[in-house]
Order: structure tokens, then sequence, then C-alpha cells
């Protein structure tokens, strides 16, 4: 065989490696450590992205090698490889209820400390629980200062009389209060209390809710997988997937994850689902809101008990920031 002909397979054949893991076998030690190693762990938040641009380029050689005529075998059946592996790589579509059951309305959002009285007025309409990454603020005695949001709530006309505000405590260290905290808002007749002796914590804050008239909360923003945060992010990661779902499992756990649920750890948890499942694939993607809908990832979440009823889903652009919020209502 050529020497140019063994390269252009080495070539084509890598790609195939990467994505085999990720797509047949999300839980195997081996996609663990390949989603949690940079630069792979960029590549598989963007598991559409990359198979399509994979398939591009097939394509532009199978045309080379038609016009040289050229044996195009192996090139076409790594074309349909690649397309059944990046289809592989999304969960299959989940469905509705029609359920009239009671049903609870969250939000989750990472605003990214860029929230309008128009978006917040989107957010709370309506809505049982709304979680605001990177949003909030403390005094000079680092007390919760809710002055903003509240001057936000007045200036749309809704009472704050009827609802609870809660904010994760700034996390020392790594974060060293550069990343906004975590903002809760509760519906006040769902009586939600924030657990103060919850010891567990994502690097950018973790809130923890228990109610006798709802599920309980766990609402966190983790660390990016950044290269100076790197073990920052898989610890986060784990904490979620080895401790918070194992010892909270009938708890609803959202947030900012920025991983998908094949990264690391994250693709072995079974007892919750993520509401974004219900969605069409190409519906699903959360970041980077510059991106067209379809090859967004899907890094932000609502994880829900597995045996909860969806009654309806959606992700929007609100516009202000490079997340998208997510809205879920389901039922208990």
């Amino acid at each position: 065989m050529h020497k140019k002909s063994i390269l252009m397979l080495i070539l084509m054949t890598i790609p195939l490696l990467i994505a085999f893991p990720y797509s047949l076998f999300p839980s195997s030690p081996l996609n663990q450590k390949l989603t949690t190693t940079l630069p792979f762990t960029y590549i598989y938040a963007f598991p559409l992205l990359f198979g399509c641009l994979y398939i591009a380029i097939l394509f532009v050689c199978a045309i080379y090698a038609y016009k040289h005529k050229k044996n195009m075998r192996f090139i076409m059946m790594a074309i349909i490889l690649m397309i059944c592996l990046s289809v592989t790589s999304m969960p299959f579509q989940e469905s509705k209820t029609t359920t009239s059951q009671k049903g609870l309305r969250i939000v989750s959002y990472n605003v990214g400390n860029h929230l309008t009285y128009k978006s917040l007025d989107k957010l709370l309409k309506g809505n049982d629980v709304v979680v605001l990454c990177e949003y909030g603020q403390y005094d000079a005695q680092n007390e919760a200062d809710f002055t903003a949001i509240k001057t936000l709530m007045k200036q749309v006309n809704i009472n704050i009389n009827n609802y609870d505000l809660f904010m994760s405590k700034i996390v020392l260290g790594t974060a060293d209060g550069a990343i906004g905290p975590v903002t809760v808002i509760t519906r006040k007749s769902l009586n939600y209390q924030m657990d103060d002796n919850f010891t567990y914590s994502t690097t950018f804050g973790t809130l923890h809710f228990k109610s006798k008239h709802a599920p309980e909360i766990i609402a966190l923003h983790t660390a990016p997988p950044l290269a100076m945060l790197k073990n920052e992010w898989q610890n986060d990661l784990q904490l979620i997937s080895e401790k918070l779902i194992k010892k909270y499992p009938d708890a609803i756990i959202l947030g900012d994850f920025n991983a998908t649920m094949r990264h690391s750890s994250l693709s072995t948890i079974k007892t919750h689902k993520d509401v974004l499942n219900v969605l069409p694939f190409w519906k699903r993607g959360t970041w980077h809101t510059k991106m067209p809908c379809f090859i967004r990832s899907s890094i932000d979440h609502i994880l829900i008990p597995s045996d909860s009823k969806v009654k309806n889903v959606s992700v929007m652009d609100l516009g202000e920031s490079d997340h998208c919020a997510i809205y879920v209502e389901y039922s208990y």
C-alpha cells in the first residue's frame, strides 16, 4: 500500500476510534478517561459539530478519490460509520406524559451576571423554582445582598412577598469570589427551606432545599474544564455522580454542570434522567448561544428521578447570556 494511502487510512481511523467509546460505551472507563483529557474534553462537548466536520472532510476525500479513480470503499464505510456514531452519541428521545398529576415548574439558567427585568419576568412567570447560576453578590459584612434582584422584581410588578430568595456562599480559593454565586428563587407556598447543615459544595456554589410539599432540590454550578481548573471540574463531576446522586436519590439536581451527561462519571448515573432528553437531539443544546441551536453543547441540566414524568420542557435563548435557560414541568 502506498505511503499516502496508509497515512490517509490512519487519519480517517483516529476520529472513529475517538468517537467509538463516547457513542457506544459512555459509562466505560475508557470513555471516562478520554472525556476528561484535554483537548478531547472539548471535542466530546460538541459531538454533532465534530462529527459533521469529519463527514464533510470525508466527502471531499471521496470526491478526490472518484476523480482520480481511487478506491472509495473505505471512505464510504467511514462516512456511514461516523454518521451512525454521531447519531448514537445523542440519547434517544423520551416521551412526554399527559398525566393530570400535580406538576412542579422549574427553570435553570446561567445568567453570567447579566439579568434584566424582562428576562426575570419570563423566568418567574408561572414557575415555582428558578435557579440562577452566576448571579448575586455579598455586602461588606459577607451577607447575601438581594437588592438587585428585588429591584428587578419590582420593575415587573412581581410581589416579592410571594417568593423566598436564597444565595450560595462564595467559595474561596479557586473561585475567590470572581464568579457570581448561585441564586435560587422559590414560590413561598412551597415552603422550601435551605439545608444549613449541607456540607457538599461544587467549586462555584451548591444549595440544598427541603420541603414537605415538593421534592428536595440541589442547585449547583461546577468549575469549567479549563486547564487551570481541570482538577476542580473533575472533582465536581465526581461529587455529583458518586455522592449527591447516591445520597439524595429522590432529589432534583440542576444547574450548570459544564459537561454533557457523557463526560466523566456523569455517564454512570442511572437513578436520574436529564429532562433535555424529552426534546429532539437538535434542540437540546444550551451553550454557546452564538452557535446554531443544533450544534450547541448540552452542559446545563435538570436531573430528575428516573420514574418521574415530564409534562413539558423547553430550551430558551433569552439573548443576554451565552447559556440558554431550561424550563421543565414534571409530575411527582
